[in-house]
């Protein structure tokens, strides 16, 4: 079974509509299909992962301020817990390494979703602080 991740495009974005989370992650990732619009209109490009040729993920990234935003990042349902997440990390970020616009990468997490936190802590970012939304900040350097 190999990973691969692809831009959403016309011919795949409504595969990433039909990507579920369960109840309790609603309250912390808006829906795909609202990531979709708000990239239309915001600086946001988005990511689709597949798992073989089964899509399993979605993430946005955005570049502001000279600063890349890894703002969304989720995994299908059925396929959380199996290290999915971490490896789509380190997918996103060898995009934003490709780039090299800028040497810092980060994120914005719901205080009371610990799971994204430490997915993000795994992979190296640490908190930087908090928005005026509480949301906690948390931040990467690299080509260090």
């Amino acid at each position: 079974m190999s990973l691969k991740i692809e831009p959403v495009n016309r011919f795949n974005w409504e595969s990433c509509i039909k990507l579920s989370l369960s109840d309790e992650q609603l309250k912390f990732v808006p829906s795909n299909l609202y990531t979709i619009a708000q990239s239309k209109y915001e600086n946001l490009d988005l990511y689709i992962l597949y798992l073989d040729n089964t899509p399993i993920g979605m993430a946005a990234i955005g570049y502001f301020a000279k600063v890349y935003w890894i703002s969304r990042i989720m995994i299908d349902l059925p396929y959380q817990n199996l290290g999915y997440g971490s490896s789509f990390l380190k997918l996103l970020l060898g995009i934003i390494q490709e780039d090299r616009k800028s040497y810092e990468v980060r994120t914005a997490i719901h205080p009371e979703n610990i799971a994204a936190q430490k997915l993000f802590k795994n992979q190296g970012f640490e908190l930087l602080g908090e928005m005026e939304d509480k949301e906690l900040i948390f931040h990467k350097w690299i080509y260090r």
